[in-house]
């Protein structure tokens, strides 16, 4: 089989922009919103088992990953948002959910999945405030 002319540009475009040099340079995709999130999350559950299969099951597990970077960096500031017992936490794809859930209705298009991951870590994790010794 052989392979037109016109084929070869779109080959080589495609692996230069697939180089991980180049890649890394190209503006990253915008945060996509809570009510996004939720829309596909319904759509990737109503397929079942179907839904492994599926670009978006791999899109959202990107943007959980995404989202949870996010609050971990914010942990470096000071004075601290968040003050979990460790920085290597785990939650249930539940839990996640219910911080999307959380939000909202009206603000729902307006609010990052990120920004609702970090509201909600650091509302379960709050940070004590220093005890004063009585006088």
């Amino acid at each position: 089989m052989s392979r037109s002319i016109f084929s070869l540009p779109m080959i080589a475009a495609a692996l230069f922009l697939s180089s991980p040099l180049i890649a890394a340079d190209l503006p990253a995709a915008p945060a996509m919103s809570v009510q996004q999130f939720l829309n596909k999350a319904k759509r990737l559950k109503d397929k079942g088992p179907f839904a492994l299969l599926s670009p978006d099951f791999d899109l959202l597990s990107n943007v959980g990953k995404a989202a949870d970077n996010a609050w971990k960096a914010q942990l470096t500031h000071s004075p601290k948002p968040a003050c979990p017992p460790s920085s290597d936490i785990s939650i249930k794809d539940s839990d996640f959910m219910g911080f999307m859930r959380a939000i909202p209705k009206e603000e729902r298009d307006q609010t990052s999945v990120s920004d609702a991951f970090v509201k909600g870590m650091n509302k379960r994790y709050p940070c004590q405030e220093a005890s004063t010794p009585a006088s």
